[in-house]
């Protein structure tokens, strides 16, 4: 394939980002004002070339810091990978497998990915010591790590099998949180409407915040209760900082513990 045919590959596959959308995203988070210009217009670089919308959390960016300490992070989700795989349509299926143990040290996880262009399969296997994340004051694996072990080292293998899978169009994308230790966080959104257009309405962030820590809360005090596919969802959910999944993941854990007899309000 020549440099012409990806391009016009790339460009069916990439959904474009308007300016407009990605400038209100940076004013409502406060980004505008705590990006450096290079940072600034790195991101938006990142955003508009590669179709990433940031209200969707497909990018964000993570600022922690100062002086010659300062860091940016511009990161990805890895669902963003799986998503552009089908929209190409060569991806001919996927899976990942677990090996080894946690104990040993010898935890890892492979993925094998059929590409209809290829005749052979694609395998990639990423292991556990080498990826987790952990705290700089504890060298310990942190929280979401120690809770998710095999859950997490799925997902980083995942993203790095599809961006190497798939280098034409993925070559150059942001990594995920999970592959750079950068822990992602709802942003906080600023109100940017004119004063003389403001109307009383309900604290949403707030109401997010609330969500997310009742989850958490949740997750903790009845693990053992959970079975192992609930409670991933709900972790994974955790994790996105999608408001509308945390909301949903959240009825589904209270209806969910109340079934089994908890009574949870």
């Amino acid at each position: 394939m020549n440099e012409k045919e990806i391009a016009i590959q790339n460009s069916e596959i990439i959904q474009p980002v308007e300016m407009q959308t990605i400038t209100e995203y940076l004013d409502s988070t406060g980004l505008t004002k705590q990006l450096l210009p290079k940072e600034k217009e790195m991101f938006i670089h990142m955003a508009r070339d590669y179709g990433l919308n940031p209200f969707k959390r497909e990018i964000y960016c993570t600022v922690y810091g100062e002086g010659q300490y300062r860091q940016c992070s511009i990161v990805t989700g890895y669902e963003v990978y799986l998503k552009r795989a089908e929209r190409i349509g060569k991806l001919d299926g996927w899976n990942c497998e677990i090996s080894g143990s946690l104990q040993d040290g010898t935890l890892a996880a492979t993925v094998t990915i059929w590409r209809k262009d290829w005749s052979h399969e694609f395998k990639h296997t990423a292991y556990y010591n080498e990826c987790v994340q952990k705290s700089k004051k504890t060298n310990q694996p942190n929280a979401i790590w120690a809770k998710m072990p095999i859950f997490m080292t799925k997902k980083v293998a995942t993203a790095q099998a599809f961006r190497l899978c798939f280098s034409d169009e993925f070559g150059g994308m942001p990594y995920t949180s999970d592959e750079i230790g950068v822990e992602q966080e709802t942003p906080k959104m600023h109100d940017i409407t004119p004063a003389e257009e403001k109307i009383e309405a309900p604290k949403i962030e707030n109401k997010l915040v609330d969500d997310r820590q009742r989850l958490g809360e949740l997750l903790e005090k009845y693990e053992k209760s959970i079975d192992k596919a609930p409670y991933e969802m709900c972790c994974n959910a955790m994790v996105s900082g999608d408001p509308s999944e945390i909301k949903d993941k959240l009825d589904r854990l209270l209806a969910y513990l109340n079934r089994k007899g908890m009574q949870v309000a």
